[in-house]
C-alpha cells in the first residue's frame, strides 16, 4: 500500500456545510474534483486530476478498510464510512465519504465520492477503531460497506456472498436451507451416539481400545 509521507500532527478544519467531490474512473485515477477538495487538501487541480485518489491516503487508515471499500464498489454496492486523508503539507482531515458507482448504458464506469464534515464524536471512534485494525486488535470486528460489524456467523455469510459477487459466482443462502440442515445434523450426531452404544461397547472393541490406550508407568506420555 502506497505510504505518503511526511505527516504532521495538525488537522484541518473546514465548513459544515462544505461538499469534498471527486470523480475516478474504474482503476481510482481522478477525473474530476471540486475547488474545495483541491482548497482543503492543498494539491491543485492540475495535480489531482489524473492522479491515483490515494494522492491523499494517509499512513494511519489500515488497509483493511481500502480492502473494504473497494470489495464494497467492485460488487456494486455503496461505501460509506470515515476516511482520514492527508493534506499535500502533511497536514490530515477527516471526512464522512459516501462512495458510489457510476453507471452509463448499464455498465459502471467509475465511482463518484462525496465527502461531508463527520462529527467529532465519529471521528474519536473510528480513531481509534482504524488504531487497533493497524495492530490487529480489532476484538472481533471489522468493516462491511464502511460499517463497523462483528464477526458473527451472519455477518460471515453475507462477507463470503460479497466475495462471490465480486468474482462474479452465485451465492444461494437461504432460512429454509439452513431449517433443512439442521435436521441432517442432528441425524448425524443421534445415529453417532447409536454407533457408539451399539459396537464400539461390544466386548472386544473394548478390549481393542483399552489396549491402544494403555502406557507403562514411566512412559514418555507422562
Amino acid at each position: 500500500m502506497k505510504v505518503n509521507l511526511p505527516v504532521t500532527d495538525h488537522e484541518v478544519q473546514f465548513e459544515d456545510d462544505i461538499l469534498i467531490v471527486s470523480r475516478t474512473d474504474l482503476k481510482g485515477n481522478i477525473t474530476f474534483v471540486n475547488r474545495d477538495f483541491a482548497r482543503i487538501s492543498g494539491f491543485s487541480e492540475e495535480e489531482l486530476l489524473g492522479k491515483s485518489h490515494n494522492i491523499v491516503r494517509h499512513p494511519d487508515m489500515p488497509p483493511a478498510a481500502y480492502e473494504d471499500l473497494w470489495r464494497t464498489l467492485q460488487a456494486g454496492n455503496p461505501w460509506v464510512g470515515l476516511v482520514k486523508n492527508r493534506c499535500k503539507n502533511g497536514d490530515y482531515y477527516w471526512v464522512e465519504a459516501n462512495i458510489t458507482p457510476v453507471l452509463e448504458s448499464g455498465q459502471v464506469v467509475g465511482y463518484l465520492s462525496i465527502r461531508t464534515k463527520p462529527s467529532r464524536a465519529k471521528v474519536e471512534a473510528a480513531a481509534e477503531l482504524y488504531a487497533r485494525m493497524r495492530e490487529d486488535r480489532a476484538g472481533g470486528v471489522r468493516l462491511q460497506e464502511g460499517r463497523v460489524v462483528k464477526c458473527n456467523w451472519w455477518n460471515r455469510v453475507n462477507f463470503v456472498r460479497q466475495v462471490h459477487q465480486r468474482a462474479g459466482l452465485r451465492f444461494k443462502f437461504s432460512v429454509v436451507g439452513l431449517l433443512l440442515f439442521i435436521p441432517l445434523v442432528i441425524a448425524l450426531w443421534l445415529m453417532w451416539g447409536k454407533f457408539n452404544e451399539t459396537i464400539l461397547n461390544r466386548p472386544r472393541f473394548t478390549r481393542h481400545f483399552e489396549a491402544l490406550s494403555w502406557q507403562p508407568s514411566g512412559g514418555v506420555y507422562e
